[in-house]
């Protein structure tokens, strides 16, 4: 029998890494640099930003693929720019 549920999805309010997601998700390489910039994010907190980001571009890509073009696009970019930033 089911007691409680204990919902995580808040448990990073307040953390920077959460507002850097949009870095990989809206901007190309020359956009991202000037919000970092901006930002100045620690590099444990791009670390976890970047993290943020793939989480949620996989499963919004997965649900999304079928049934919402747009975000679908928007997830697959996020992706393809975290995958280039791997690889420099």
């Amino acid at each position: 029998m089911l007691t409680a549920v204990i919902d995580f999805g808040g448990s990073a309010v307040g953390d920077m890494a959460c507002d850097l997601m949009p870095a990989w998700s809206l901007f190309d390489e020359t956009e991202r640099g000037r919000f970092f910039g901006l930002m100045n994010p620690s590099s444990q907190g791009l670390r976890r930003g970047r993290g943020w980001a793939l989480t949620v571009s996989v499963v919004a890509y997965a649900y999304y693929r079928r049934r919402n073009a747009y975000l679908a696009r928007v997830s697959r970019h996020c992706l393809e720019q975290l995958s280039l930033e791997a690889a420099v």
